[in-house]
Order: C-alpha cells, then sequence, then structure tokens
C-alpha cells in the first residue's frame, strides 16, 4: 500500500461567512492522482490553497509528511519578470539539471518568446507549467492547468504528467483531461467529500447513485419526523414525563 503524504482530520473552511467544508476527513497516499470534482464556488481552490499554505482553515488539523515538497500552479498566476528564462525556472532548485530544463523550454516552445513584451495567458500558464516540473515536488497542486493553452499543449501535457508518476490533486473544468489523468475522485457536495477510488469516466454514474441514497434517507427521515410531530400533538399530554425524551429526539430529527 502507498504510504500517506497528507492526511486532514476534522477539516472545516468557510470563506464570506460560507461554510464551504465541514468536519471533512481525507488522506493523500504517494502516487495518488485525486481529482477535485464539484460545483463553482464550493471549496476546490480553497482545499488546493490550504494546502499550499497560502489560506488559513476554520478548524481541524492537517498532518504533512516531514520534508514534503509541494507545488502550487494557481488558476490565475501573475505575469512573471523574466530577463533569463533558464534563471527564472532552476530559481530555488538546488542542482538545477539545465539539459532537463533546455528539454522542457525546447518541448512547450518557450526558447522564441519575446519576454520585454507583455506575455499572453497561454505562454505565462506554460511558463509556470515548466516551473512545476523542473520543480520535481512530491506533491503537484493544479489548478485550471489546461486554461489558456492550445491542444498539442494539452496532449503534451496529459503525456507529461502521466510520466512523472507523482502525487496530484487537480482542479479541472476539462473532462477529456479528467478523464485521462484522474486516479481518484473527491467530490465537493453539500460541504463534505464523497471519494471514488476510479477514473473520473464513471463520475456521473457514481454521483447519481450518491444522491439517490441521499433522497432515499431523506424520504425515510421525513416520514420519521411527520409520525413523532403527529405523536407530540396528539400523545404527549397522557404521558408527559416519561415521553420528554421522545421529544427531545424530535428536536434532533428535526435539526
Amino acid at each position: 500500500m502507498s504510504k500517506p503524504l497528507i492526511t486532514i482530520q476534522n477539516l472545516k473552511i468557510s470563506r464570506s461567512n460560507k461554510i464551504l467544508l465541514n468536519r471533512v476527513d481525507m488522506s493523500i497516499h504517494e502516487f495518488d492522482r485525486i481529482v477535485l470534482v464539484g460545483e463553482n464556488g464550493c471549496g476546490k481552490s480553497s482545499l488546493l490553497r490550504t494546502l499550499n499554505k497560502t489560506d488559513e482553515i476554520d478548524d481541524g488539523i492537517i498532518w504533512l509528511s516531514p520534508n514534503l515538497k509541494l507545488y502550487y500552479l494557481e488558476q490565475d498566476p501573475p505575469e512573471p519578470s523574466i530577463f533569463n528564462l533558464i534563471e527564472f525556472l532552476s530559481k530555488e532548485i538546488e542542482h538545477a539539471d539545465l539539459s532537463k530544463i533546455n528539454d522542457v523550454i525546447e518541448q512547450l516552445n518557450l526558447k522564441d518568446i519575446n519576454y520585454r513584451k507583455k506575455l499572453s495567458g497561454g505562454e505565462i500558464r506554460k511558463i509556470y507549467i515548466a516551473k512545476a516540473i523542473i520543480s520535481e515536488p512530491d506533491i503537484l497542486l493544479l489548478d485550471e492547468p489546461t486554461n489558456h493553452i492550445d491542444l498539442p499543449t494539452i496532449d503534451w501535457l496529459e503525456k507529461k504528467l502521466l510520466s512523472l508518476k507523482k502525487t496530484m490533486i487537480i482542479v479541472s473544468h476539462d473532462q477529456e483531461f479528467l478523464k485521462k489523468i484522474g486516479s481518484k475522485i473527491f467530490w465537493f457536495h453539500k460541504g463534505k467529500i464523497f471519494k471514488h477510488e476510479g477514473s473520473y469516466q464513471n463520475f456521473y454514474e457514481w454521483s447519481k447513485e450518491i444522491i439517490t441514497i441521499e433522497k432515499n434517507k431523506s424520504h425515510k427521515m421525513k416520514q420519521k419526523i411527520k409520525i413523532e410531530t403527529k405523536w407530540s400533538i396528539e400523545g404527549i399530554s397522557a404521558r408527559r414525563k416519561r415521553n420528554m425524551g421522545r421529544v427531545r429526539g424530535l428536536e434532533k430529527l428535526s435539526k
């Protein structure tokens, strides 16, 4: 079994008085390629920023394996100030492999960019993708990695990421990309995270099953509340003292 790199317990994250994640437990293991799925604003990017220690949490415990190295490719990275691309890419890397750096520059067509002019969104994205790969982290945190880049570059990125055999946590609206890359799904749903081992290919069938189970539970709960409410109206006066425990149970059910 692959070793755990990150363990999270009782995690609570809220933004602007809205609870995004409430009392969530999860673990991230070596070689996981986790796809984060959910509606916009459900907390996917917030979780990445939390793991990167960019954002604070409201409550909970996050344990990271000692000396764990993460690289965070944010959704809208700032335009980098570059005078020398190799120097920029090798910054903060001990014993940088210049041959490898030059290969990545060549493969991403970064060699002929004029860095004295304003860079396009695609050029900025490719520079940070190169930085992510060259940095050789233990975990890649990738927020919309295919934004602004063309199809040949996306195809190259898919193959490159799979060849790296790294742990990854990915947020993306590119469903084809997710189908090729993901090996686990973390679905953000109503403040919880539902976990699924396997490709994103089966996400919709799996999520429908969960929704059906939730609806059945909700229906049964409503029926029970209805019965208990009727009892509380009609029968409580007869055995008031003995039945106060049942009243308290009704209050808990209603909550």
